[in-house]
């Protein structure tokens, strides 16, 4: 086992954070986002190609994206502690993982696309940023589905066998993944809570995200720490016999 590595792979959490949590949601002012109500005319002023803090912000967000796949990858190495050789689980939440990055890229260039020609139509941006939005707050099919797998991954844990995670944090993991569910609403609604700008629509699954990743952060370094502080010890008492 490379501790060093995982623990690096790990904390790329901390940029990927930095990238979408600050530059893709607060420098951009998309916290929340435009609401989807706004005229057409309304939103291409938001996207325009004099906007170039929200530019800036999303380009940052796209280039941080791809570091959830470093914790990712973490969390897959404790959860095959648990499976075992057969990690089927843990392979599922790496590959939501990767669904999930896509989610994120995407509608990151067509925020880029919508603001990148002054000619564009106010109708075509409105297009644009609506899909965006759809695909970076509706689409919450692959973070779900990462969800349930960490949570069964670890309540399908037996009473003898290697525990990485705490009982509780299996189910913390479902519990979490109902957060996000609302957000499958958000495209048949223009105006109240279930928008991509509204209590459900946006901020119950954005804080869903963001609690379960920093949970997962957390316990997922105890137990790396502690995978490495048993291998240590074993190697001492292997070494004394």
């Amino acid at each position: 086992m490379n501790t060093r590595t995982q623990l690096f792979c790990l904390h790329l959490t901390i940029p990927f954070v930095v990238a979408v949590g600050v530059a893709g949601f607060v420098i951009t002012g998309f916290l929340p986002p435009p609401s989807p109500g706004l005229k057409a005319e309304e939103i291409a002023s938001v996207f325009s190609p004099d906007n170039l803090v929200m530019r800036i912000g999303v380009s940052v967000m796209v280039a941080g994206t791809s570091a959830f796949l470093g914790p990712a990858v973490a969390f897959r190495h404790q959860l095959k502690r648990i499976e075992g050789r057969f990690s089927a689980l843990a392979d599922v939440q790496m590959l939501a993982a990767a669904v999930g990055v896509v989610e994120i890229l995407v509608p990151g260039y067509l925020f880029l696309a919508a603001s990148f020609r002054p000619s564009t139509p106010p109708e075509t941006v409105a297009v644009l940023v609506n899909l965006g939005f759809f695909l970076l707050v509706a689409g919450v099919g692959p973070a779900i589905a990462q969800n349930v797998a960490i949570g069964v991954c670890i309540l399908s844990g037996d009473s003898e066998g290697i525990h990485p995670y705490p009982r509780w944090l299996g189910y913390a993991n479902l519990w979490l993944a109902l957060t996000l569910a609302p957000g499958v609403l958000v495209p048949f609604f223009t105006t109240g809570p279930f928008t991509y700008a509204g209590v459900f629509g946006f901020w119950m699954p954005v804080t869903g995200f963001f609690i379960w990743l920093s949970l997962m952060w957390w316990f997922t370094l105890r137990a790396v720490r502690s995978q490495a502080g048993n291998n240590s010890s074993t190697q001492v008492v292997a070494a004394e016999n």
